[in-house]
Parts: structure tokens; sequence; C-alpha cells
């Protein structure tokens, strides 16, 4: 009763385990009461033993121990139930964890032979465990054929505790192909195994990612060739055997011939698809043991390994030259691309993969100099060219910064009457040394590094400079042709700041003529055509601006892009003006073009007039309007209003 209270008056305080001994203790108590009764009893009744009450005393006494030696043994029964129960549940535990686990896990005598496979196996492996159950573990395993599974076995064996591997296993099975990751543990001393633990992962899905992610790594994802991580790693190997003799090595550097144009045109989708294609036919031109790769954007470089001669490597550029010259179908339209192509030699061009690149770098810039889709092999005076080139380039770059550029003025004229129609602004570098330098010396290289936006949107803004000077002095003002740039048609906003600076400076549209080349006329001709967000050339005719085709007759003469797009005025080129009166030939095409234009409704002017035969001949032809030296000689702004607007 004193325990019950006190365990009562304390229910939430912790049960502590009882001590080996207090439990011994507590268990004998009730057979030292009934030994300590029995002991009082003798005592009492040693006078009267055979008595009736001490007889019926020690019967019940008897009865007594009986039961209590009948409970002891009920609850050693009891115990040694609940201990089986307790055995069982674990035994269960673990045989649902085995049935259930992802991994296989294989019980392998020191013979081989299989003496437990768990469920896993057929949803792994594909093998019913009760089929290869008793088995040699060595014919139920198919796919290793270098023995790294008998030599992992052979390392358990070895191994008296612990685990050994993990080690990579491949396992082959009518159609299951995987990969397995095997950890195995020596358990012959443990006598519930007496054998080899082998727990196997299927590792296949993790090994494809890994081979996916290096390859990834080492390619490029949009055309699959190497990439130039890879590029150095075949380089050096490249390099490797030819310091060793076997032949040459050759770095060939591609760019493709306007490729911008594509993407501006049709779309980086259909530029994509170029790209893909073009990567194909490089690959078909190459041997197997050579490397192609895409340094980016449209660049190229293929790895020649082992040549025998340069005439083997300059044959390889010669076909590529010819694959990519083939036409390609994308989405419905016929194109047809071009590459420039640098070649370079080991040992001969450099003693490493850094100077090939950069000499067979240098020597495709020459080959798109001097006309594209050809190849050029590097020479020693090509380097100096690029860093005559590097130096032009930082050059324009200083003079930029020190407002070095003026713009010059050429009158053009109309033929029948001698008056002034209107003037092109020319950009000029006033060099501190050189002098008046021509945009035919640096403006290449402009457009090239970019530096042609800034340039042109400096001319546009001194031209309304100097017009918003003309009519403040109240001198007659007429329209000023500009030059603009196929760079900057797609790189710059052209629009939007022609219409700025004209707003800010209150003159129509109309005071503006836009001279474009037929190359960048060329561009937007395709632009209409393709899936060009907008049209640039409309954009600009819209805002009121008139349109001049310059150089007409030099690049891609054509009735076709004259009669899409909007334009006011065909420029001969001077090529064609130079030998008119001396040269039938070219007089008839001077001819042929006046007579197409009038046509089409369009005003013609003729470049480069310099004599007096010249002139003659043009107002014959019924040519609207010229320029040249013949009249006057491009001058800067202040010569020009002095000789010419202030009379």
């Amino acid at each position: 009763a004193a325990a019950g209270l006190d365990h009562v008056r304390s229910p939430a305080a912790p049960r502590r385990a009882p001590a080996a001994s207090s439990d011994t203790l507590s268990r004998a108590m009730p057979y030292a009461a009934m030994f300590a009764a029995f002991v009082v009893l003798v005592y009492f009744s040693h006078g009267n033993v055979f008595g009736p009450a001490t007889i019926m005393t020690m019967v019940v006494f008897a009865l007594t121990l009986l039961m209590m030696v009948r409970q002891t043994v009920v609850l050693r029964s009891d115990a040694l139930i609940r201990e089986q129960k307790a055995a069982q549940r674990v035994e269960e535990r673990y045989a649902s964890l085995i049935a259930n686990a992802s991994d296989v896990i294989m019980i392998v005598d020191p013979g081989g032979i299989l003496r437990f496979v768990s469920p896993a196996s057929e949803r792994l492996l594909g093998l019913k465990p009760g089929e290869i159950t008793g088995k040699p573990l060595a014919d139920v395993w198919c796919g290793e054929t270098d023995g790294r599974l008998h030599d992992f076995m052979a390392q358990i064996a070895a191994a008296p505790s612990g685990t050994a591997g993990p080690v990579e296993l491949h396992f082959l099975h009518s159609s299951k192909r995987c990969v397995i990751e095997c950890v195995g543990s020596n358990l012959t001393q443990d006598s519930a195994i007496e054998g080899y633990a082998l727990n196997l992962r299927d590792i296949s899905e993790r090994k494809a990612l890994e081979e996916q992610l290096r390859h990834l790594a080492f390619h490029d994802p949009l055309t699959l060739l190497a990439n130039r991580s890879l590029l150095r790693d075949r380089a050096q190997h490249a390099i490797a055997l030819a310091q060793r003799g076997n032949g040459l090595v050759a770095a060939m550097f591609l760019d493709l011939d306007h490729f911008k144009n594509v993407n501006d045109s049709r779309g980086h989708e259909v530029g994509d698809c170029l790209l893909q294609e073009v990567a194909r036919r490089i690959t078909a031109e190459c041997r197997a043991s050579d490397t192609v790769v895409r340094m980016g954007g449209d660049e190229f470089v293929v790895i020649l390994q082992g040549v025998g001669a340069n005439d083997q490597v300059l044959d390889t550029a010669r076909r590529i030259n010819r694959a990519l010259d083939l036409p390609i179908k994308i989405a419905g339209h016929k194109m047809v691309t071009t590459a420039s192509i640098g070649v370079s030699l080991f040992p001969r061009d450099g003693k490493d993969m850094g100077e090939l690149l950069k000499h067979s770098d240098s020597a495709m810039y020459l080959a798109k100099e001097t006309g594209r889709n050809k190849f050029q092999v590097f020479r020693t005076e090509i380097k100096d060219k690029i860093n005559k080139r590097a130096a032009l380039e930082a050059g324009l770059r200083a003079a930029m910064k020190l407002n070095q550029f003026d713009v010059y003025y050429q009158p053009i004229i109309e033929l029948q009457t001698n008056r002034v129609a209107g003037l092109e602004a020319l950009l000029r570098w006033i060099h501190p040394t050189r002098g008046v330098v021509a945009p035919g010396e640096f403006i290449e290289v402009a457009e090239d590094s970019g530096l042609i936006v800034v340039l042109g949107n400096m001319v546009l803004r001194q031209v309304m400079q100097d017009l918003q000077t003309w009519k403040t002095a109240g001198l007659p003002l007429v329209p000023i042709s500009i030059n603009i740039s196929p760079v900057q048609l797609s790189q710059g906003d052209l629009a939007n700041v022609v219409r700025k600076l004209l707003a800010a400076s209150g003159f129509e549209a109309d005071a503006i003529e836009l001279e474009l080349t037929e190359r960048a006329m060329f561009v937007a001709s395709n632009a209409m055509r393709g899936d060009s967000k907008c049209d640039m050339i409309a954009e600009l005719r819209d805002s009121g601006l008139r349109i001049a085709i310059d150089d007409f007759g030099t690049g891609y003469s054509s009735l076709s892009y004259l009669k899409q797009l909007p334009v006011d005025s065909i420029k001969v080129d001077s090529s064609f003006v130079r030998d008119i009166g001396v040269d039938s030939n070219d007089e008839a095409i001077v001819r042929a073009i006046i007579a197409m234009t009038h046509s089409l409704k369009l005003n013609v002017i003729a470049e480069g007039v310099e004599r007096e035969e010249q002139y003659r001949v043009l107002r014959d032809l019924e040519c609207d309007e010229y320029q040249g030296f013949f009249f006057s000689p491009p001058l800067p702004a202040a010569e020009f209003e002095a000789k010419f607007l202030d009379t």
C-alpha cells in the first residue's frame, strides 16, 4: 500500500531501471515471508505438531507455496514468449527493410556460391532471387570482361574486417545494361552470415549524367564540336606527336563571311541552323584524327595532326572552301555562305598552339581583306600588317578623345543649270603629323571595331550645327548627303538619333539625305523578305529623310532591291565615270544606268567628275547631277562657306 501510494504521488517521475541486486531481492521477498511464517508457525505449535490446526495450517502453507511456484513458472514462460516475440519483430523488421531496400544485398560463401539474394535483384538486375540462389556468382554475373569482379572478391576475402570498395562493375543481362557500384564486407567470422556480404547499387543514371556533363564541358552544345577546353588538350597532344617526328601540325582558323547579315535578315534560329550545317560540312572534309572546334559565334578552328606535307593542309582548306560555297536550304530559304581561312604550321609559324592560333587568325584577316571566300597561309609580313591595323585602331580611339575629326563638304551640281543642288558631308581625320587623312584609310577599321557608330553620330551632329550656323547667318541652304555605314544600320539606333537631331535643330527631314552602299541596301532588302521586326530603310524613309544608293554598280547591282526599297537617288560610282569619253564600254554602262534609273523615276548623280570631257558626256547622257574635282574638292565648312555660300 505504501509503495502504491508513493507511485500515485509521483506519476511524472521517470522510471529508473532496477539494479540486478534489488531485482533479486524483490523476487525473493515473497518466499522469505512464507519461510518466516512457517518458522513462526513451527515455533508456536512445537508442542502440538500434529494438532488439527497445525496440520491445516501446514496444508494451506504447502498449497500457497505450490501456487507461488506455479506463478514463478508462468512468469518465466511469459518472459520467454515476450523475448521470442521481440526477436521475431526485429527479424521481421530487418526482413522488410531488406525486401524493400533499393539496393541489392547478396551473401556469397567463400566458395563463390550465392546463399542469399534480396528481392531488389529482380528490379535492378532482372534476376529472380529464387532462380540464382545456390549458383556461383561468377556464372550469374555477365558483362565484366576485365576481371574486376574476380579481383574485388579476392580483395574482400583478403580483408578480415571492414569493407572493401566501392568498385564500379558493368552488368549485362538480356536487355539490361547498367553500371553497378558494389561494396563488400568479409563476414565469414559472423555465425549468422559465414560469408561475404555484397551491397549493390545501380548508378547508371548518375554515370550517364556525369558523361553528359563531361561532354558539355568539352563540346559546343549547338554544333556538338569540340570547344576551347578540349582544343587545348588535343593541341598539346598533336604538338607532342609532331615533336617526336610524327608529321606536322596545322592550325586553320575559319570565320564565316557576312554571317551577321544572316542573323539580322533571317533571325538567330536560321543562323543557328546554318552554323550546324557548316560544322557538319567542315567535319566531313577532315580526317577522323583531326579536331574541329567551334571557338564561338561564327569562328571555327581545325587542328590537323600528323600532316605529311604542306600540300595536304592546303588541299583540306581548299575542300572546305568548296564545301561551304555550296547552297544551303534552311527553313525554306536557299542561302550561300563562304568562309575566310587562315593557315599556320608547327613548328614553322609558332612554338606552341597559342602562337599558331594567333598567326592563323592574322592570316584569316588577310583572306578577308583580299576578297573573302579563300584561304591564306601565314607569312611574316601579315603579322606586321595586323600590328599596323591594331595601331590604327588605337590611333582612332585616341583621335576621338582629342576631337581630331572634322567634316568637309563637296558640292553636288545640277548638270543643266550648274547651280549647287546639294552637298555631301565627308569625314576627315586631321592627324597631327600626317595631315588630312581620308576615310578610305581608316573607315574599314572603324567598322570592324564598332567605332563607326560613334563617328557617324558625330558627323550627324556636326552637319546639324553647320546647318544651324548657315541658317543663322542668312545663307542659302541646300540638302546635305551623309554616308551611312551598314554597321550603323545594324548596331546603332540611327532613326531615333536623326529624329532627335532634327527636332533639336528645327530643320525638316528633307534637309538630310542618307547615302547607303549597295551592300547595306542588300542587307535591308533581305530584311524585308525575312523575319526582321522592322524595316530599317523604311523607318528612315518614313521619317521624311531622302535615301540615296552610293557607289552604284560596284556591289549587288540588282533591279529587285531598287524596286522594293524606297530610294530617291542613284550615285554612279566613279570607276564607271573615270573613262567615259575614252572607253565606249564605260560610256555604255553609264548610259544604261541613267536610262534604268530614270525609268524608275529616280535621280542620277555621277561621282568623280574631274575633266570637262566627262562633264560634257554626262550632260549629253542627261545625267541629273554630278560632283567631283572638276567643280570643287571637299572643303572644310569655313572654306566652303566663304567660297560658295557667301556669293
